[in-house]
């Protein structure tokens, strides 16, 4: 009978260890901080309460002057408790005036610029008076807080969410750059029309609010269409929102410029606001001048019940 040959002995090998890589060590870099916010400036006694008719400093830009028209002082040089209705009512013709004009800019043609109110229309009108005595227009403050036309009876019957009584500055036919243009909404909800299957985010139609529906939408056509695309867009959001849902309408060159914080704003009581008092996190009051300068075009959205902003 053949033997089977037997395995040959193993021999182990001795290999010199194998030596660590040294790992890089963490360098140490002064952490350095961010350039501090011009300081504020007071304009009257009561910081909570905004002074009309007197001239704004803000930080190293010079001054310019908001100039109310009398249609706006009849509303805030007394006390209207009780009587918003009996005042938008007195008040029906002359707002018939501020809404032409409104109404005749809302949607501008292409590249053109706004038409100057008439004479007429400029007496109801409030404005903005800039270093450049150039007059920006804007719509006069009303009690009613909405189209001055709606929500009262016999005002004329307006849908509340009609918003061309808004009057919105254009860069239009305006030589030389435009500024850094800037939103701040603290009450974006979503971007989703749910109403409209085949919403477009970049084709909307901003005539009408859309109540507890998107902004952004809203106001980046509004603003496009006055050649003031928006180059930075900051969105606050209190209620969960599926991120799915809200970043699915942006394409992509308009992702790259947004950021959206699905959390609520946090603010301090307006005087301690003004004391330079800010929340820990979360402030948008605090957050401002870091993320604009005082050159750029800002615009902020603030939610009706936001009363501390």
């Amino acid at each position: 009978a053949e033997v089977a040959p037997t395995a040959p002995p193993l021999v182990l090998q001795q290999f010199p260890a194998a030596q660590a890589a040294p790992q890089p060590q963490p360098v140490s870099r002064p952490t350095m901080p961010l350039e501090a916010p011009p300081a504020f400036v007071m304009r009257g006694k009561d910081p909570c309460v905004p002074v009309g008719g007197a001239k704004v400093i803000v930080g190293p830009r010079e001054e310019f002057e908001y100039v109310p028209s009398a249609f706006e002082k009849e509303w805030t040089e007394q006390t209207r408790m009780g009587q918003i209705c009996k005042l938008a009512l007195q008040q029906k013709s002359q707002a018939a005036l501020w809404l032409n004009y409104s109404k005749a800019v809302f949607k501008p043609v292409v590249d053109q610029p706004a038409r100057d109110p008439t004479p007429q229309e400029a007496e109801v009108l409030s404005y903005f008076l800039d270093k450049d005595k150039r007059r920006h227009w804007i719509e006069p403050l009303s009690g009613v807080a909405r189209n001055p036309h709606s929500v009262c009876p016999n005002t004329g019957g307006v849908d509340k969410f009609d918003i061309q009584y808004l009057v919105l500055d254009s860069y239009c036919g305006i030589p030389g750059p435009k500024p850094r243009v800037k939103l701040f909404d603290m009450g974006c909800t979503t971007n989703w029309n749910w109403q409209k299957p085949q919403y477009d985010f970049q084709n909307v139609d901003y005539r009408k609010g859309v109540g507890l529906g998107p902004s952004i939408p809203l106001f980046f056509n509004m603003y496009r269409d006055r050649c003031m695309e928006f180059d930075d867009i900051y969105g606050w959001e209190a209620r969960f929102i599926n991120q799915n849902e809200w970043w699915f309408p942006l394409p992509d060159h308009i992702r790259e410029r947004t950021r959206f914080y699905n959390i609520p704003v946090n603010e301090t009581p307006c005087q301690l606001t003004t004391e330079g008092v800010f929340a820990e996190k979360g402030s948008f009051l605090h957050m401002l001048p870091y993320a604009a300068k005082p050159e750029d075009f800002v615009v902020v959205k603030t939610p009706g019940h936001q009363s501390d902003v």
